[in-house]
């Protein structure tokens, strides 16, 4: 698949394209301070000054474009960064608060009640996909919203291109983790890849996306034979390009290649590694990230 046919799944970029120039830079502005800084003490009377506009006026413009205020906008990336954090770290839930803007874990556990209807504990216990039914009800809630029952994220899957593509036999270097998680896949990859390389892989059975905490992943970036530690057989798989900024879009973008495969009547692969590949690593910026998901699927004779 080509550069070109990257769907983008970011709300925000579809919200704010057709703004006049000042205020979609204002707006641009305005969502990385609160996605980049969402554990700090913020108030959108603060975002409202860094961004040049009077606090009123940047409330009702501010709802006008997103369809919810600032506050709730703040509140959900705080929610969202916690709810991946319980689900696929084990660290402690004052911790997870702290670390994600809430003042303590009660204020937390406040939040999650009020807005998910959850406990952190029921979180923990969902497991993303352990129980598929109710971490898609969590990814519609902390996506961004619409006038329909759904999140635009979703909504914006309607656009992905998918293929059907039989690959070689392919060779990497990696290093196994556990935790399947964005931050600490950057974390490793920057630490054992070469400078002069930019893309990377992550890749793990089936099991790890039933249980992310407890299976290992493989991240790493493609080599040739002799220097890699991994390597995966010749296979098909069904693949989509998209270009995401948050586990809601990440989630959405592999419930509609799941859906497209049972559309299509395709045959899962259970036997086959699951993988994505990462695009233009060492150009990450705005936590905007470019990334193809291999499906392995068997093809009939």
């Amino acid at each position: 698949m080509t550069k070109k046919d990257a769907t983008v799944l970011i709300p925000e970029s579809q919200l704010i394209d057709d703004l006049a120039p000042h205020w979609k830079k204002r707006f641009v502005k305005a969502t990385q301070i609160m996605q980049d800084r969402f554990s700090e003490n913020l108030n959108w009377n603060d975002i409202a000054d860094e961004c040049a506009i009077s606090p009123s006026h940047f409330h009702y413009m501010f709802k006008l474009v997103f369809g919810e205020s600032p506050v709730k906008y703040l509140r959900r990336m705080r929610l969202k960064q916690a709810v991946y954090s319980l689900s696929l770290e084990k660290k402690a839930v004052t911790d997870i608060a702290l670390e994600t803007g809430f003042s303590s874990s009660q204020a937390l556990a406040k939040a999650l009640k009020r807005d998910l209807g959850l406990s952190a504990s029921e979180i923990r216990r969902s497991n993303q996909l352990k129980d598929a039914e109710l971490w898609d009800q969590i990814m519609l809630k902390l996506g961004q919203p619409t006038e329909n029952e759904t999140s635009l994220e979703k909504a914006m899957c309607k656009d992905m291109q998918f293929e059907l593509v039989s690959l070689p036999e392919r060779h990497y270097f990696t290093s196994k983790q556990q935790g399947h998680n964005l931050e600490k896949i950057f974390e490793i990859w920057f630490q054992i890849t070469p400078k002069d390389i930019s893309h990377g892989v992550s890749i793990y059975q089936w099991d790890a996306a039933i249980s992310p905490v407890s299976q290992p992943f493989y991240v790493g970036y493609e080599c040739p034979a002799h220097s890699a530690n991994k390597s995966l057989p010749a296979s098909h798989y069904l693949c989509t390009k998209v270009r995401i900024d948050s586990g809601t879009a990440y989630a959405a973008a592999w419930d509609a290649l799941y859906s497209h495969l049972l559309e299509q009547d395709l045959e899962a692969d259970y036997e086959a590694e699951v993988m994505e590949l990462m695009s233009n690593l060492r150009d990450y910026e705005s936590r905007e990230m470019e990334v193809t998901l291999y499906l392995p699927v068997k093809v009939k004779d």
